[in-house]
């Protein structure tokens, strides 16, 4: 077992935090960290954190050429950030769980398993989730 991470930096914050804003998603790894410029979410693995960076980073990778967009933090709209986040993990997991749904309970238990569905992070059938990253709605705020 993993000893649970106590001194969090910038190189462990989560990469699918957008999602875990919502009420949708959930990770058990996620911890809430509070820091000068306010509250973020960070990781418990540094394992698992840099398993869903590379997901994450593929996602991007298939995506932004369809928004015609570049993978730039400070040039990309947050709404396609959002949609690259919620549509990927969902695509991914409706191809390892088949199962279609509007919500992750476990991002860390999606990644993990995933990884042993496919062998590898690189295996992952990244193409597969185009179409959920580019259909998925982003919700509105509510005031």
């Amino acid at each position: 077992m993993e000893p649970l991470q106590t001194d969090f930096t910038q190189d462990d914050k989560c990469s699918f935090c957008c999602t875990l804003i919502t009420e949708h998603y959930s990770c058990a790894k996620a911890i809430n960290v509070v820091r000068r410029g306010g509250s973020e979410i960070s990781c418990g693995s540094l394992d698992l954190s840099k398993k869903c960076e590379i997901v994450y980073n593929n996602f991007k990778k298939i995506a932004t050429p369809v928004f015609d967009i570049d993978d730039d933090l400070l040039d990309m709209p947050h709404a396609v950030k959002v949609k690259i986040q919620h549509g990927g993990l969902l695509g991914l997991n409706n191809i390892v769980f088949n199962e279609s749904t509007d919500s992750i309970s476990d991002i860390s238990k999606l990644i993990l398993e995933s990884e042993k569905h496919f062998k590898s992070l690189d295996a992952f059938p990244y193409e597969s989730t185009l179409d959920y990253i580019t259909s998925y709605k982003v919700r509105r705020r509510r005031k």
